[in-house]
């Protein structure tokens, strides 16, 4: 009988074990709403984006496909020795072949709407929509006054890169007459809702693009008005509720919450209406991740008068309010002195990677990728339970070893 249990105790050891090496690899492997504080730096994932073909790299703006592949629109400058100053010479499309390979492609350079030709240098934005039945629909913001929309549909990667110069095969619909002013950043709240800051440096709004709408009478709602600034970051939260930054002004760096049951209705007051979350730099670029993470890109495009510049901030926004933590990865000098900031951000969620780099006045090229930690208390936790079990085991090993045999 005590053999039999023998048998049987070493039968739970091995399955406790088994229990043991999955508490260790849960502790790296995943996480909880709780378990992510900051995310940390990884030079070896850090890369160079691709130089343009035509002119000098401008700036940048970007976003992931449901893979993880990375879509990139960059702008090419030369100087007008007429005008006295830099002017865009292309807007070029590309799509990294495969997620993570760094590998970017080039599809041809955006053609511009013939009532907007002019694109502000890096642009306002480009966002990917969430999927249907495999497809997506994309927008660029033109950060002067349109907002473009094309599909996944139209990405395919070439095996033969076009010539420099050659228009994307896009089936792009322009919205240019919104007449709401500068268009600075855009957030899809659904898979054709999608809504826009736009403004000037007195005043903005955030408005709902219906991008099912006809193009030539777009549907575009104000939901959220009265802003005393310029137009900056818009994103939502996990729970639905709409972030709204301010990019320049007097209150530079604000940042409000419009409840979810609130935001949909529309006919909001920035100020009256909207919840205070935090102030930064020029809250220009904003997103979130699903644990609770406000992402702030910022620097010193617009001087805040604070002191406390040169950098992008991480945010808690869950309820245990962790303390924000400030980053300013660029340490390049320029004629001795450390070069100033303006720091855009993007969050690849299917690889769990977060993307910095500066589009103004910085190394334009560097992308820095910082990727989510686990708080130490949840690693000593799951470490805590894995040598707790494996006491178990041994005490009930040892038990075993001392019965004698029938």
């Amino acid at each position: 009988m005590c053999y039999r249990s023998a048998v049987t105790m070493a039968n739970a050891s091995r399955r406790l074990w088994i229990l043991v090496s999955l508490c260790c690899a849960l502790s790296t492997g995943l996480a909880s709403a709780d378990d992510f504080s900051t995310y940390d730096r990884r030079l070896d994932r850090e890369f160079l984006l691709p130089d343009v073909l035509r002119g000098r790299l401008g700036g940048t703006v970007m976003d992931h496909l449901s893979d993880g592949r990375l879509l990139l629109l960059q702008t090419g400058l030369r100087f007008d020795t007429g005008l006295g100053f830099d002017v865009t010479e292309s807007v070029e499309l590309r799509v990294e072949s495969s997620p993570g390979s760094r590998d970017f492609r080039y599809l041809g350079d955006l053609t511009l709407p013939a009532t907007d030709p002019l694109w502000f240098q890096p642009g306002g934005f480009l966002t990917v929509a969430p999927e249907q039945g495999g497809i997506a629909r994309i927008a660029v913001g033109n950060a002067n006054v349109s907002v473009g929309i094309f599909s996944t549909s139209d990405l395919t990667v070439p095996a033969i890169e076009p010539a420099a110069g050659t228009p994307a095969a896009l089936s792009t619909q322009w919205y240019s007459s919104l007449g709401l002013g500068f268009v600075a950043a855009g957030h899809w709240v659904n898979d054709h809702q999608l809504a826009i800051n736009t403004g000037n440096f007195v005043g903005s709004q955030v408005n709902l693009l219906d991008a099912s709408s006809n193009p030539l009478a777009p549907v575009a709602p104000p939901i959220v008005g009265s802003i005393p600034g310029a137009s900056g970051g818009v994103t939502q939260d996990s729970a639905g509720n709409l972030l709204i930054g301010i990019g320049a002004g007097a209150r530079v760096g604000e940042i409000r919450r419009f409840d979810e049951a609130a935001w949909p209705a529309g006919d909001l007051g920035y100020l009256a209406d909207g919840a205070l979350v935090t102030t930064r730099l020029s809250a220009g670029w904003l997103q979130t991740d699903a644990e609770g993470s406000l992402f702030i890109g910022g620097g010193d495009t617009f001087d805040t008068g604070s002191g406390d510049d040169d950098n992008f901030a991480i945010h808690d926004l869950s309820p245990l309010a962790r303390p924000r933590r400030l980053f300013d990865p660029d340490n390049t000098l320029f004629q001795g002195e450390e070069v100033d900031n303006a720091y855009s951000l993007v969050l690849n969620a299917p690889l769990r990677e977060l993307y910095v780099w500066d589009n103004f006045v910085g190394n334009t090229r560097q992308v820095f990728v910082y990727v989510p930690v686990p708080e130490p208390a949840s690693v000593v936790g799951l470490m805590a339970g894995a040598l707790g079990l494996a006491a178990v085991v041994r005490r009930r090993g040892e038990m075993a070893a001392s019965c004698p045999r029938d």
